[in-house]
Order: structure tokens, then C-alpha cells, then sequence
């Protein structure tokens, strides 16, 4: 579907952000904040769940935090593996389909082989697609996409002329569903290099509110805010 056929809110998008800082300010090593903001990830589940929304994309790890301390990044996969553990069977029961978008070559054998056993679990289910962008770069994904269309097409410079938008598409290992909604919290106010393709014509919120503290009440806030967006893309009123 090409951007701007849809007014709906199909895909909202979320950097998570503050959850350091919010440990930080509460006297907690940094994954306190991390471990906290679980609850606001199943809170975000059900608010799309209960409002039809189509596609929620969490930015959980970017390519550059490998660059974090050991201990934190340590911390931040395993936590990511518990809770893959601790929450399949919720997802599976309510009817959402769970699929992990980056690279994972860098992803231990035990979690790559738990984010296959909960992609295969949910993978027919229907109320909500979430993605949850590990190892993840908009860069990077769309360098992946020109490599993987450049060896499909092997220089016929024929094909290469007629590629069109969709064919691109197909490529990005994020999808081709563009962003209505692109959320941000704990108030810092740039993309991160995240979803730089599907972001195209989202609408952004930017909140101070960290992402621990992120319930359904601010998630209201955010799209309510949408609502009150008038969507050209690139037309007039």
C-alpha cells in the first residue's frame, strides 16, 4: 500500500527512550530502568490490541548500542530473553504475531533460537503485528535492501531501470507499511536512525515523559495529537 491512501492509524512506531536516566534518578543501576519499562511495553500491546491499530514497532536495541558498556548490553539481552519466555504464551492467547527485525547475527545461539520458537508460535495470529527492531539501524536496512536487489537483478541493466518503489520495498527487513505515528519519549527530539524509509511521512510526538512512566494515559495524548494532524502528503489542503 503506497504512502497516503490510508487517514487511519495503521502503524505507530516507538523509540523508547529515558530509561536510564529515569534509573538514574531514582539512585538504580540502569537496568532497574530497563527491567521497569517491560510493564510499559504490555501496557502499548494492549492499548493497540483494544484500539485496532495494525502494526506497533518498538526500537529495543540499536546497531550502536553495542557500543554500551558489556555489562549493560549483558544485561539487556538477557532481558530480552526472559522476557520473550515470560510473555510468548500472553502474546500467543491474544492474538498477537511477534516478529524480531534487524541483523542477529551478533545475537546469542539461546536467543535467536527462543525469537524463532515465539516467531513460529505467533506467526498465524491476526490482532496486532509487532515488530520489535533488535540490532536495528534505518541505515543499515537500506544498505541490506540496494545489496540484496543488486545481486537479485546481477547488473541486467534492463531490470535495474525498471525497478519501482515496491520492489525496494520488499527488501526492507523492517517492511514496507509506513509509519503514521513515530513516538518519542523522555524528550529528546531526533530519529536515531530508526525506520528512515517507512518514516517518510509519519507524524512525530515528542514527550518529556520517560519511558517507564509511559502509560496508556500518555499513549492517549500521543494520539489524540495525531488526530489533529492534517495529512497532505505533499498536497495541498
Amino acid at each position: 500500500m503506497s504512502f497516503g491512501e490510508e487517514p487511519n492509524l495503521r502503524h505507530i512506531a516507538v523509540i523508547m527512550d529515558g530509561n536510564g536516566r529515569w534509573a538514574k534518578s531514582r539512585f538504580k543501576p540502569r537496568i532497574f530502568g530497563h527491567r521497569s519499562s517491560v510493564s510499559r511495553v504490555d501496557s502499548t500491546i494492549e492499548y493497540c490490541t483494544e484500539n485496532d491499530v495494525q502494526a506497533l514497532t518498538l526500537f529495543a536495541f540499536g546497531r550502536d548500542n553495542w557500543s554500551r558498556p558489556k555489562d549493560e548490553v549483558d544485561d539487556l539481552m538477557e532481558l530480552f530473553l526472559k522476557t520473550l519466555e515470560n510473555k510468548a504464551e500472553k502474546l500467543h492467547k491474544n492474538n498477537v504475531k511477534l516478529t524480531v527485525v534487524g541483523d542477529r547475527k551478533r545475537l546469542s545461539s539461546e536467543l535467536l533460537a527462543k525469537i524463532e520458537e515465539v516467531e513460529k508460535l505467533t506467526a498465524q495470529n491476526s490482532a496486532l503485528d509487532l515488530r520489535l527492531a533488535v540490532d536495528y539501524a534505518g541505515r543499515w536496512e537500506i544498505l541490506e535492501a540496494v545489496k540484496s536487489l543488486c545481486l537479485e537483478l546481477s547488473g541486467d541493466e534492463e531490470r535495474i531501470r525498471d525497478i519501482e518503489m515496491q520492489d525496494f520495498e520488499k527488501k526492507l527487513v523492517a517492511g514496507s507499511l509506513p509509519v503514521d505515528l513515530l513516538i518519542r519519549t523522555s524528550g529528546e527530539v531526533r530519529l536515531s536512525d530508526f525506520m528512515l524509509w517507512q518514516l517518510a511521512y509519519a507524524e512525530m510526538y515528542f514527550t518529556k515523559v520517560m519511558w517507564p512512566d509511559f502509560t496508556k494515559k500518555e499513549m492517549q495524548k500521543a494520539v489524540d495529537y495525531y488526530y489533529t494532524r492534517q495529512r497532505r502528503f505533499g498536497k495541498t489542503s
